[in-house]
């Protein structure tokens, strides 16, 4: 039997990390390649996460709406 594949992640040089500003939580993803940054709601932090290539747009949507990260196809 062959090995569960391993999931897609970040790149190496890209770091994800919550953020707290008051009572606001939110990710900043940094690229240590480029020096980009990028600032993500949790809701599309969530959406982003499960988009890891195993889902497909419906199992994506399902995965959101049971994280309560409500998504729609719009």
């Amino acid at each position: 039997m062959d090995p569960i594949p391993l999931r897609p992640r970040l790149a190496d040089h890209a770091l994800a990390r919550l953020q707290r500003d008051g009572a606001r939580e939110h990710v900043v993803v940094i690229d240590q390649a480029s020096g980009e940054v990028w600032q993500l709601g949790l809701r599309e932090w969530v959406i982003l996460s499960l988009a890891d290539g195993t889902r497909d747009l419906d199992g994506l949507l399902l995965g959101a709406a049971r994280e309560g990260a409500l998504a729609s196809r719009e």
